[in-house]
């Protein structure tokens, strides 16, 4: 079980970070290949002033610097093409304070000596412009690899920073954000339980009445056989968790330790404006999902000790 990412997977350079032109080359390189790699190189040019130059306007943001394909960012980024050097791509906050609305595509934009024209607003919750930098010595100290089927994305990062004698680390919030997951399915998981529960009592308080236990019987077979099938289609163990032989788990320990590494630095290192709003809506989904367990489990546990009470009353009345 596990979340498909709306954003590639984010790698951090180290020592040699490629500068515009090698950027530029290294797109143009894996676009020959025959099953090339989705790549999208960052670059973090700081807190800078926006102009706005018919009003004089201006406010500071946080300007984002990408080159190749933008939707390994933010999934909402395909209105700014790869090609597009003169398009950017704003929030919503920054567009109210440049030119009072939100309705700006078209609009021009002054960064430094340079000017864009605004291609899309998106309803971000940080203040920042993404664009393609014009400066060609701009430093890109991240990529975003593509996600590609059947493939790890070890395996994927891996084979792209050996082909271009590149360095860097794959950091994800991937138990993370699988912890959300989990966490969505437990009340649902606690309903299953406490129906197929409830289920067995009617079946032994019908045990006398033959029809009606085989009924309630026939009631746990199929919840079992449907809790079966949802798991085989849903759950899916990557190949690095799985052992050569059954017995030999004896990897797991060192698996786990290199799984909360990853976490360690996903929390550690600084994140983009996707990652950090993705970060604070996986919180929220942890915290909401454990809160309602815990409230649906005190409400069940109430309600089977008020039966187990009238039980025992009407054993003693009679």
């Amino acid at each position: 079980m596990s979340i498909v990412p709306s954003y590639g997977a984010p790698v951090f350079l180290a020592d040699n970070w490629p500068d515009g032109v090698q950027a530029a080359e290294i797109l143009k390189k894996e676009k020959e290949k025959e099953e090339p790699a989705r790549l999208c190189f960052y670059y973090d040019g700081g807190l800078m002033t926006l102009y706005e130059k018919e009003y004089g306007r201006q406010t500071k943001v946080l300007a984002a610097g990408i080159q190749g394909d933008s939707t390994l960012y933010d999934w909402r980024m395909n209105s700014l093409d790869e090609n597009d050097a003169d398009g950017c791509i704003v929030d919503q906050k920054t567009a109210r304070e440049l030119f009072g609305s939100t309705s700006v595509i078209g609009r021009e934009i002054i960064l430094g000596e340079d000017s864009y024209q605004v291609r899309d607003v998106l309803p971000l919750k940080e203040r920042i412009m993404l664009y393609h930098p014009k400066d060609r010595d701009a430093a890109y100290t991240k990529v975003f690899v593509g996600y590609k089927e059947g493939e790890s994305i070890e395996n994927t990062v891996s084979q792209f920073l050996m082909s271009y004698g590149l360095s860097g680390t794959a950091v994800e919030g991937e138990i993370l954000e699988n912890g959300a997951l989990l966490g969505l399915c437990l009340v649902p998981g606690l309903m299953f339980l406490a129906f197929f529960v409830s289920a067995g009592k009617e079946e032994k308080r019908c045990k006398e009445k033959k029809i009606d236990a085989w009924i309630w019987k026939g009631i746990r077979i199929l919840l079992l056989a449907v809790l079966a099938w949802v798991l085989y289609k849903n759950i899916h163990i990557p190949a690095e968790w799985l052992p050569g032989k059954w017995s030999d788990f004896s990897f797991y320990p060192a698996r786990l330790q290199e799984e909360l590494e990853k976490l360690r630095l996903y929390l550690v290192l600084s994140r983009t404006v996707v990652q950090a709003e993705n970060l604070i809506l996986t919180g929220k989904s942890i915290f909401l999902s454990v809160t309602s367990f815990f409230l649906c489990m005190g409400l069940l546990l109430f309600n089977w000790r008020r039966e187990g009470i009238a039980q025992t009353q009407r054993r003693e009345t009679f």
